[in-house]
């Protein structure tokens, strides 16, 4: 039971990502264009990679290499992506103080798949990997 909790917390958590871009759509575009879906997706792919880390159990019942069995390298990965986010976001519609300030939209889900996520990933197996050796 205390279990199924935490994978659902753990969902919860990998939804926030989508939520708080879904709140800037919803708020900031003129209606549900293509470009705004596109844009949506686009957004929220780090995330699906976030809930993809989050399971410490795959079909077969194997650990993945990198998680080691813990759900905290997709959270982190989740957290950090939400972070950057965020960020981007305050920056782009309440500090922008240029024409091209919205060209981060495009290219902040880039930067949270090739760098902030696995970046945020890799220090949280190191963890992993250094709290399972202590308690061997």
């Amino acid at each position: 039971m205390d279990d199924l909790r935490q994978r659902r917390r753990l969902r919860l958590l990998a939804l926030l990502g989508p939520l708080l871009h879904l709140g800037m759509l919803l708020r900031f575009a003129d209606g549900l264009t293509p470009f705004a879906a596109g844009l949506y997706l686009w957004l929220c792919a780090p995330y699906a990679v976030a809930a993809w880390l989050m399971r410490s159990r795959p079909a077969g019942d194997r650990r993945h290499t990198f998680t080691l069995g813990s759900p905290l390298p997709g959270v982190a990965y989740a957290l950090a992506c939400l972070l950057a986010d965020a960020s981007m976001l305050y920056s782009v519609f309440y500090l922008s103080r240029s024409s091209t300030a919205a060209i981060g939209l495009l290219f902040i889900p880039l930067w949270d798949l090739l760098l902030v996520g696995p970046l945020a990933a890799l220090l949280a197996s190191l963890v992993v990997r250094v709290r399972q050796r202590r308690r061997a």
